[in-house]
């Protein structure tokens, strides 16, 4: 775990978004997470042309997916919690 599992909605694709490798992404909505079907904004910066936008669906299936997230990855939060007092 560690990486977002998002998903483009039905009738969008990464082809259409024109990629280059150059863009920075910004991703909005993650502050909101929760379990079920989320809702993610992936905004584009390109270094030239005009910004763009996507939106992107994130499931979430459990609360302790939920937990693994927010710790950056299952790795994060096993250490975090044998860490703790």
């Amino acid at each position: 775990m560690g990486v977002l599992p998002l998903e483009f909605t039905e009738g969008d694709s990464g082809a259409g978004l024109s990629l280059t490798g150059a863009e920075d992404l910004a991703f909005e909505g993650l502050d909101d997470l929760s379990v079920g079907t989320n809702r993610v904004t992936l905004r584009i910066r390109g270094r030239q042309g005009p910004d763009s936008k996507a939106v992107l669906r994130l499931r979430i299936f459990s609360r302790q997916e939920l937990a693994y997230l927010r710790h950056g990855g299952i790795l994060p939060y096993v250490v975090r919690r044998t860490l703790a007092p």
